[in-house]
């Protein structure tokens, strides 16, 4: 049976496990009373390493070897699971007076409120999420993503100052819909770190293919605006750094610092936000070839392409009606991923397909500052979904043309210096530099 498909199970490894787990405070490793709940403990990886560091950590409490793993395991460390294989394995390890639930996290009653809830919970269940790199699966045969489900009902059975401490994915650091960023905003965000698709896709043994973030959060509810934030930058300090999160504003998986450093010309002078808007596919009735022909006589940017590795190239699709921005002077990024900035100064393309992004503010300034390395480079710092140029950095970003002394000459370096960011950024915008457009 794939464990995956049916109950969302993807191995965590040990040495995330622990890494996860460093985020706890470490006062919450001596207290005899807390009790400790893994709501979708799998095959136990989890509760192993709780049991292991409360082992030793409460070691010059209680004395008695027998008598600490007694009251560890009987008092301390609860298990849910629903996978029935599981349940052996766990009570062969804990034992038969162990805190094993096999039932479904969802409808558990518990009697009691939890200390610290733990774990990464199941993405999906019943079959897998459809996503745009997974070609096999259709959207009809959709599994249910329950992760979100696992918080809520965590949060419902945490005692109030108590820690959640999961790795889920990091969509909820977007403000959205269903309110998780809500969800967690509203309590005290500890300590956050973040991992893209890529790295989480190593992590996992290549079996996840969505960005993740690992958290420490604590049971604290407050109506604050604004919280400073413990957020891991690997991307220039290497070390996690104090960030200020004003509330329903986007927290960057990547350049923390920087965006630290740009946030106060943010609030100062406002953000690209407001000029952004992203392109819905044409209206029906309109029909669109790739080559000009007597009836197909507008043309429109469809999507860029980059050719040679190097050379991205605007797709150009031909309509048979004029459609939206046609005639309009504009700004376009049709790129899905690095965005590429196109100056159509005479307006004389429209726009043919989904999910591009359009400024009408026609500023020289903000045309030079999006085409540069350096903005390219901030690009991935919101890549949520996969590594699509999401709308929400345009929030992180500021608007420069309002900053009286920014430089004329506008390029990585010259942003660099302006802003005192040292050589290090270097590393990371330097790739970027390969693209001639």
């Amino acid at each position: 049976m794939d464990y995956k498909l049916k109950y969302g199970d993807v191995s965590t490894p040990e040495y995330f496990v622990e890494e996860i787990l460093d985020l706890l405070p470490i006062n919450v490793w001596i207290n005899i009373n807390y009790k400790w709940l893994d709501p979708g403990c799998g095959n136990g990886i989890f509760i192993k390493c709780v049991y292991k560091r409360l082992f030793n950590s409460l070691s010059t409490i209680i004395i008695d070897e027998f008598e600490r793993r007694t009251h560890i395991i009987t008092k301390m460390l609860y298990m849910i699971e629903l996978n029935p294989i599981y349940i052996f394995e766990l009570k062969q390890f804990f034992g038969e007076k162990a805190n094993i639930y096999n039932i479904n996290y969802i409808l558990f009653n518990s009697e009691f409120l939890f200390d610290v809830i733990i774990g990464n919970p199941p993405y999906n269940m019943d079959g897998s999420i459809k996503v745009p790199t997974n070609t096999s699966n259709n959207k009809k045969n959709d599994g249910k993503a329950i992760w979100k489900s696992f918080i809520k009902k965590s949060l419902h059975i945490l005692n109030p100052n108590g820690f959640l401490n999961v790795c889920i994915p990091v969509i909820w650091m977007k403000p959205d819909k269903e309110n998780m960023y809500d969800l967690f905003f509203q309590r005290e965000i500890v300590k956050l770190k973040c991992f893209d698709n890529s790295e989480s896709n190593k992590i996992f043994s290549y079996n996840a293919q969505t960005p993740v973030s690992i958290i420490c959060l604590k049971n604290n509810l407050h109506s604050k605006k604004w919280q400073e934030i413990l957020l891991y930058d690997k991307n220039y300090s290497n070390k996690f750094i104090k960030y200020k999160l004003n509330y329903f504003s986007p927290i960057p998986l990547k350049f923390c610092y920087i965006f630290s450093v740009l946030q106060p010309y943010v609030v100062k002078y406002g953000s690209l936000k407001s000029y952004i808007t992203k392109t819905n596919m044409p209206p029906v009735g309109v029909s669109l070839v790739e080559a000009k022909d007597n009836e197909h006589i507008y043309p429109n940017i469809h999507s860029c392409l980059i050719k040679n590795k190097t050379n991205p190239e605007l797709s150009i699709y031909y309509s048979n009606k004029p459609l939206v921005y046609n005639g309009i002077e504009k700004i376009v990024l049709a790129h899905k991923m690095y965005g590429f900035p196109f100056h159509d100064k005479d307006g004389k393309y429209g726009i043919s397909n989904r999910d591009n992004y359009v400024i009408t503010n026609n500023s020289k300034c903000i045309f030079e500052f999006l085409s540069t390395s350096f903005c390219i480079t901030l690009f991935e710092s919101t890549r949520y979904r996969m590594k699509y140029l999401e709308k929400y950095i345009f929030e992180l970003l500021p608007d420069i043309s309002k900053i009286e002394d920014f430089p004329d000459i506008i390029n990585t370096e010259n942003i660099c210096n302006y802003f005192k960011f040292n050589s290090d950024f270097a590393t990371y915008y330097n790739k970027y530099n390969r693209f001639n457009f």
